[in-house]
């Protein structure tokens, strides 16, 4: 057959055509034709040079809008804004993400990590996890420093003169350095180029403007800084670093900002003459009241007794016992407790358990001079009671414990047994 392709048999000319087909085919496809190609590699170099990239900045330390300021003036975005546990002010950015100092592509965002918002904490109470950020002293005058410090509840610490180059008066070294965080209230010592007027170590002074008065002479004015959530302590050195002294400490019941300055006069930014006192207001703590005792009153005098002394009625709870019904039996807190004015003191009043007292006698109308033994009844009964009969006859027994008594008809009258329990009597069924 003309397809028969066995040795010794010439291939028909339709055979021969597809197999040069096929040949010339394979000569022309490259080896890799069919496989999966290799990812692109680098783009130019041209397309690289135009990914402009910026070093990330610091922005630890500072609020959301300050950080967002800081960031796109280098062509950052804010990225992720979250609240996590970590030092410093609250609303503060305590940690970002790239961290500073990194290179990164022009429109790249920062993460930033913000600490809680909480109640002001009193720093003299010793929260020593409350940290602050020591911020840049560098080439600020000693006036510049202080009022930067006060704005993160910090203090300016010893001040020393040193050579250096820049202007006189100016900070050129501090301890602790910038960055660094440290318990609110800390201390920040510096270094100010030696002024040349003072080369022995004279201390700067507040920038200060010249007022003539009225008889030709000429006085200092200074800028009262602001002493506003400071203690006493850190305001009185706050005031004499500026040339003005701290005047009278008025004292106001405050729930907020205890034992820190929440006023004074003249206010911050007032221009005054230099050793002018500055007068202010500390929030003291309310007052603790002592509990009165209100134990066995009754509970309209208890409420009045608890109201006079500025707490108040709280909880009230029943109890069955032998008191009257509305005596209270006990309170919380005890009497003596220093609690706070306001305070709810919860009492436990009576439930008078009522009881029948019946007296039945062996002999209704026993003879005259015949015992007779008379027995007392309590209904519901109850333990540790005493008991005293009056008779009709104008006899009567003591008080006794047992319920049982005999007595002999003295006269012609009829039988009338009392009995009294405590300083309460209750009379008894006649028989």
């Amino acid at each position: 057959m003309g397809s028969d392709c066995s040795p010794g048999r010439t291939a028909n000319p339709a055979f021969r055509c597809i197999a040069f087909g096929f040949l010339l085919l394979a000569l022309l496809v490259p080896p890799s034709w069919g496989q999966q190609k290799n990812p692109a590699g680098p783009p130019p170099v041209a397309v690289m040079a135009q990914l402009s990239r910026v070093t990330v900045p610091d922005v630890r330390g500072r609020t959301p809008g300050d950080a967002q300021t800081l960031l796109q003036k280098v062509g950052l975005l804010v990225g992720r804004t979250a609240e996590t546990a970590g030092p410093g002010a609250a609303g503060t950015v305590w940690r970002q993400s790239p961290a500073a100092g990194n290179v990164v592509v022009r429109g790249s965002s920062v993460n930033l990590d913000l600490v809680p918002q909480k109640s002001p904490t009193n720093p003299s109470h010793g929260d020593n996890e409350f940290k602050r950020l020591v911020p840049s002293l560098i080439g600020r005058s000693r006036v510049q420093a202080l009022e930067l410090l006060s704005r993160v509840n910090l203090k300016l610490g010893k001040v020393t003169e040193g050579e250096a180059t820049g202007a006189e008066g100016t900070i050129f070294a501090q301890n602790p350095q910038a960055g660094l965080w440290v318990p609110v209230l800390s201390s920040v010592d510096v270094q100010v180029v030696q002024s040349k007027k003072q080369p022995s170590g004279g201390s700067e002074e507040s920038p200060s403007i010249i007022v003539p008065s009225v008889r030709g002479q000429t006085t200092k004015t200074v800028s009262v800084p602001s002493v506003i959530h400071r203690d006493i302590q850190s305001a009185e050195g706050f005031l004499q670093h500026s040339r003005l002294r701290l005047g009278q400490v008025e004292h106001q019941v405050s729930d907020n900002f205890v034992g820190l300055i929440t006023a004074q006069s003249p206010e911050p930014g007032t221009r005054v003459e230099v050793g002018t006192p500055v007068n202010v207001v500390v929030a003291q703590e309310r007052p603790l009241i002592a509990v009165p005792d209100v134990v066995r009153r009754d509970e309209g005098s208890a409420a009045s007794i608890l109201s006079a002394a500025g707490l108040r009625m709280g909880m009230v709870s029943q109890k069955v016992s032998e008191e009257s019904s509305g005596t209270i039996l006990s309170q919380y807190p005890k009497a003596g407790t220093k609690v706070q004015a306001g305070t709810n003191v919860n009492v436990t009043v009576s439930h008078q358990l009522l009881r029948q007292l019946i007296v039945m006698a062996d002999d209704p109308n026993p003879e005259i001079g015949k015992p007779v033994k008379f027995h007392a009844h309590l209904d519901p009964e109850g333990s540790q009671f005493k008991y005293l009969y009056t008779f009709g006859d104008g006899a009567a027994s003591k008080w006794i414990s047992q319920s049982t008594v005999t007595h002999a008809r003295l006269a012609r009258i009829g039988y009338r047994p009392w009995r009294c329990a405590g300083q309460q009597e209750f009379p008894a069924k006649a028989p």
